[in-house]
């Protein structure tokens, strides 16, 4: 399924590049950003970014968010964002793409206190992080 979601956003961002002089760059970003955020599947309603996160697709999340400027706020029928999705299933590379510290609601933080304090397997993988720079944001998001 990865693999149809790529080729289907290169074959969408090549015809936007044919056509770019056409379109000029407000309008090639605007047609972009309206597309990926038009693509929602299941009954569920999940986004393009929610199936990247339930599947942990980590490249793809940053793509996603850095080429695609997809909407990180949208929520599905259960009313959960990607983010809370990445939060649930403990994957903090992804929590940190998703929002950084500034862009936390106060709504996000209490979750993500919450969800710190009462998972072990979240403190374990806090533990194991690799990522000294995902450790200190992590970090700083929890201590808010």
């Amino acid at each position: 399924m990865k693999n149809k979601i790529i080729t289907l956003l290169q074959n969408y961002e090549i015809n936007l590049n044919i056509n770019f002089p056409i379109f000029g760059l407000a309008l090639y970003q605007l047609l972009k950003r309206e597309f990926i955020n038009n693509l929602i599947f299941g009954e569920e309603n999940y986004s393009i970014l929610h199936i990247a996160v339930l599947n942990d697709w980590l490249n793809l999340v940053f793509s996603l968010i850095s080429n695609w400027l997809i909407d990180v706020n949208y929520k599905d029928n259960s009313g959960n964002t990607a983010w809370n999705y990445a939060c649930m299933l403990l994957q903090p590379k992804i929590v940190l793409l998703i929002k950084t510290k500034d862009q936390l609601m106060r709504a996000d933080k209490q979750f993500l206190k919450q969800l710190s304090s009462i998972s072990t397997n979240w403190k374990l993988l806090v533990a194991q992080e690799n990522n000294k720079l995902a450790s200190v944001r992590r970090n700083e998001i929890i201590s808010w």
